[in-house]
C-alpha cells in the first residue's frame, strides 16, 4: 500500500469515527421547534358560491397587522393551506422573511403534525381554519394542567374558534425540554 492510499483511508477512518458519534447523539436526544406560531385566516370577501375568496379589505388591514406582531422573528417556515385566504394571511410573513410559501393539505392535520414535531429548532408560521386551527393545537399534544387539592388534573385543550367573527388569535407554542408542548394565547 502507497503512502497515498494509507492517508485517504486513515482520513476516511477518522472522519467515521468523529460523524458516528454526532449522529449518534443527534438521535438521542429530543429535539423540538424553537417556536410555532398557529393563526386563523383574517378576514375574507363574502361572495355567494365563491369557495376560494380573496382577503376583504379589512382582511389585508389584519395581515399587515400580524407582520407587525411577529417584526421580530425570524422564521424558517411559512407555511398556508392550499387556499387563498390562507396564504394571503402569511403572504407579508413570508416577504419580509424571504421565505415561499410551504403549502400543506388542510384536511391532513395529523400529518402537519408530525412534521412541525420534527422541525429541529425552527421557527414556524401556520395559517389555517376555524375548523383545522383547534384540531392542529389537539394534535401536537397540548393538554391543560390544573391542580386542585394537590390533586393534578390532565385535560386535552379545547379551543374554540368563532367562525364568524375570531380572526385576531395568535397560538404561540413552546417546548420544554422533554419536548411538552405549551401554548400562549396572543392576539394581533
Amino acid at each position: 500500500m502507497n503512502t497515498s492510499s494509507f492517508k485517504k483511508m486513515v482520513s476516511a477512518f477518522v472522519v467515521i469515527v468523529c460523524i458516528v458519534p454526532y449522529f449518534a447523539a443527534a438521535s438521542s436526544s429530543h429535539c423540538a421547534p424553537n417556536e410555532i406560531y398557529i393563526v386563523r385566516h383574517v378576514e375574507k370577501l363574502i361572495i355567494a358560491g365563491e369557495r376560494d375568496p380573496d382577503l376583504s379589505p379589512l382582511g389585508y388591514q389584519h395581515a399587515r397587522a400580524l407582520d407587525e406582531k411577529l417584526k421580530t422573528i425570524k422564521f424558517d417556515r411559512v407555511m398556508a393551506t392550499q387556499y387563498k385566504r390562507t396564504q394571503l394571511t402569511v403572504k407579508p410573513i413570508a416577504k419580509r422573511n424571504l421565505k415561499k410559501l410551504a403549502i400543506y393539505n388542510a384536511a391532513d392535520v395529523n400529518s402537519l403534525a408530525t412534521s412541525l414535531l420534527h422541525a429541529c429548532q425552527q421557527n414556524i408560521i401556520v395559517a389555517g381554519h376555524s375548523n383545522t386551527v383547534p384540531e392542529l393545537l389537539k394534535a401536537l399534544g397540548l393538554k391543560f394542567k390544573v391542580t386542585i387539592n394537590g390533586q393534578n388534573l390532565n385535560h386535552e385543550a379545547e379551543v374554540y374558534l368563532n367562525e364568524k367573527d375570531d380572526y385576531d388569535s395568535l397560538f404561540k407554542v413552546n417546548f420544554s425540554d422533554r419536548g411538552k408542548a405549551e401554548v400562549t394565547l396572543l392576539r394581533f
